[in-house]
């Protein structure tokens, strides 16, 4: 699902702008519609919030999308008000707070495609991998840039030679 990679930048993004969770005040579950349908929760109502795969507390509003039709959602490629109209988005719970959705729109890199969430959410997981198995960077010893093409042409560095990993 696209919208794996999409939940995971959202979440590293979140970690950046905890001042979200103050302008939002509220809780959503998503039920990602596809294949592999998955559910997710986005903590933007208690302390710093988080956003974790599955039904974590009692949701305040809940989201049913499909996969494709949220990564669009949240990379600004659809209109909510439109796939609301059109039955591709329902909404369950507080209505105001799908109102601010937009809100997650802001934590989405400015510009982002499908794509660019996608190496945002393997690079991010990749340091977390780092972290977890510093043992790694002594068997690499490389330092490795990987220029991701796409609109924002954003750069990642992965040092596996200086023992930084990040």
């Amino acid at each position: 699902l696209q919208s794996e990679a999409v939940f995971a930048a959202l979440g590293e993004a979140l970690k950046q702008k905890p001042e979200v969770v103050k302008r939002v005040g509220g809780v959503y579950l998503f039920k990602i519609n596809g294949n592999d349908g998955k559910s997710w929760t986005v903590d933007l109502k208690n302390g710093a919030g988080f956003v974790k795969e599955g039904e974590h507390g009692k949701a305040d509003c809940t989201i049913t999308i499909k996969d494709d039709d949220f990564v669009g959602l949240i990379s600004g490629q659809a209109n909510g008000q439109q796939l609301f109209m059109g039955g591709k988005l329902k909404v369950a719970g507080n209505m105001a707070l799908a109102m601010k959705l937009e809100e997650l729109k802001k934590l989405s890199p400015a510009g982002a495609s499908s794509a660019t969430l996608q190496s945002e959410a393997v690079f991010a997981a990749l340091g977390e991998a780092l972290k977890q198995k510093p043992e790694v960077v002594k068997r690499v010893g490389g330092v490795y840039l990987f220029k991701i093409n796409g609109n924002d042409g954003k750069s990642w560095t992965v040092d596996l030679k200086n023992g930084a990993g990040f």
